[in-house]
């Protein structure tokens, strides 16, 4: 039920999602451009498992890096490849690109396709966000989500700026403008609490989890968006749909093995997800590890794997070759 003075909740063009959300992680090839074929593998990888793809995310997406040209050439190749629902990143790292992104990606796909979604602050204040907002939600049909994330803010905003959205500013926001869909979080617990408190006036406003870590223990009501899915997208599917009762657990003791599992990766990856990602994906055969510098050998990645002892339950990526001499490292 809507409020008198509150904004009523507006039919979104494209459905939100519910469950595990992966962030795609964006190939390269050796000359720093997208790797669309490589992209076209790790798409039929993973879209059996997920209920949504955010593509260009800030973990192993390239993000705010991943310049206009390159997140308009993969949307237009990925977009015809799957039916899944599109999460487009739209935030760089100056106003003016960004705003270029919002208007490039309309001419990338369908626009009844997409979901919006954008780390404002990185580029925008919180006295502009609720303005920003707006114009996001009158100028583009697809539904808007923001990203809610401190260790972005941290790798590249000025020392002065926000970290974190305020919660008055999105209790406002809420109240004020309709298009705004939902919420990726990142950040501690107690802001989570309080940003449910400011958005529960708006009944379909939804927030995912970032923190592989935290839903984990604390499994939130919408899912998670997760790069470590890239590596281990039917274990992460299999926990996520038994944590939101889309489907019966079977087993508890193996679920709870597979979460184990999946904790491990997350603590290994946790601040270095494209990288070590990345050298697991190369071992696969899936992407050829693009240029620059590299991170850990990937038979490291693929021993380690092996080391989560998530094979019986066929809940190791396919593919994956046999152990290779013990639970090895990553790092």
């Amino acid at each position: 039920m809507n409020h008198p003075g509150q904004v009523p909740d507006r039919a979104p063009a494209a459905e939100l999602p519910r469950g595990l959300i992966i962030e795609l992680l964006t190939p390269l090839d050796r000359r720093g451009g997208v790797d669309l074929e490589a992209a076209g593998r790790l798409l039929d990888h993973v879209a059996p498992f997920a209920e949504g793809l955010l593509l260009f995310g800030p973990e192993v997406g390239l993000g705010p890096d991943l310049g206009i040209r390159a997140r308009v050439e993969l949307l237009s190749f990925l977009a015809p490849r799957t039916a899944l629902p599109l999460l487009v990143f739209i935030t760089a790292r100056d106003r003016k690109t960004t705003e270029g992104c919002l208007e490039a990606i309309g001419s990338a796909a369908d626009p009844a396709r997409l979901i919006l979604v954008d780390a404002p602050l990185l580029v925008r204040s919180n006295r502009d966000l609720i303005h920003w907002t707006g114009f996001l939600s009158d100028c583009h049909p697809a539904p808007v989500i923001l990203y809610n994330h401190p260790r972005l803010m941290d790798r590249l905003a000025a020392r002065t700026k926000r970290r974190n959205i305020r919660t008055a500013v999105l209790k406002k926001l809420i109240r004020e403008v309709p298009g705004p869909a939902g919420l990726i979080f990142q950040g501690d617990f107690k802001r989570l609490l309080n940003y449910h408190r400011a958005v529960r006036e708006r009944s379909a406003f939804r927030i995912y989890d970032a923190a592989e870590l935290r839903f984990l223990d604390r499994p939130s009501a919408y899912g998670v968006v997760s790069a470590g899915a890239n590596l281990l997208p039917a274990a992460w599917s299999r926990v996520v749909r038994a944590a939101l009762r889309q489907e019966q657990p079977g087993s508890l003791a193996e679920l709870l093995a597979c979460g184990r599992g999946l904790r491990a990766l997350a603590l290994r990856t946790r601040g270095r997800a494209r990288e070590l990602i990345l050298a697991g994906l190369t071992g696969l055969g899936l992407v050829q590890g693009g240029p620059g510098p590299q991170g850990p050998e990937p038979d490291q990645v693929l021993s380690f794997l092996e080391g989560l002892d998530l094979r019986k339950w066929g809940l190791l990526p396919r593919g994956l070759g046999p152990a290779q001499g013990g639970s090895g490292g990553i790092g």
